[in-house]
């Protein structure tokens, strides 16, 4: 039992020392991944999806380690071919409750959201131009920390917004961005 309890509290200093590497350097890019970045200027990506304005990338050649705690999953998102946004899957629950705890050290309490439907509960941070969060999907145990160059995703929600807003049905015959002389209650 005391091997198991050294184990873990190694392994939390080894995370706990290791994630400022992504902190202090966070206004900049992440991991060595300057933000803005066009994707053509770097090597080893490769396109995964398209979702509207935004393209999802890997590097499949590259593990990432923060001392003891291995992420292989990493996803790149790219607005109009520019570096935005970090997804890392979080693989086990012990790992995402020293990532929330170093998180909280680091940057505080962090804004807390649930929604009762889907058991989505989010934990947030604003640090500098960057949005971090923290979801864990509670019904299914899906968890996903999420970095946000906030410049660009900006842009991002905006883009998405007027694509929904274009597939919206109407249920009024008026022109979008033009004002009505009438508006027309019942058509017979």
């Amino acid at each position: 039992m005391r091997k198991i309890y050294v184990g873990i509290v190694l392994s939390l200093m080894c995370v706990i020392i290791s994630l400022p590497a992504f902190g202090d350097n966070l206004r900049q890019g992440f991991w060595g991944i300057r933000w803005r970045s066009d994707i053509s200027e770097l090597k080893g990506f490769s396109k995964i999806s398209k979702r509207g304005f935004v393209d999802y990338y890997r590097n499949p050649g590259k593990v990432y380690t923060l001392n003891d705690l291995r992420i292989p999953d990493v996803i790149y998102g790219f607005y109009e071919d520019r570096f935005f946004a970090v997804y890392i899957n979080i693989e086990s629950p012990d790992a995402f409750g020293r990532i929330r705890d170093y998180m909280i050290s680091t940057y505080g309490t962090p804004k807390e959201s649930l929604n009762l439907k889907n058991r989505l509960r989010v934990y947030s941070w604003n640090h500098q131009t960057v949005k971090i969060k923290l979801k864990v999907y509670e019904k299914v145990g899906n968890m996903k920390l999420a970095f946000y160059y906030l410049p660009l995703s900006q842009k991002v929600n905006i883009s998405q917004q007027e694509v929904f807003v274009e597939k919206t049905p109407r249920f009024f015959p008026i022109e979008r961005d033009k004002t009505p002389e009438y508006i027309p209650i019942f058509r017979f």
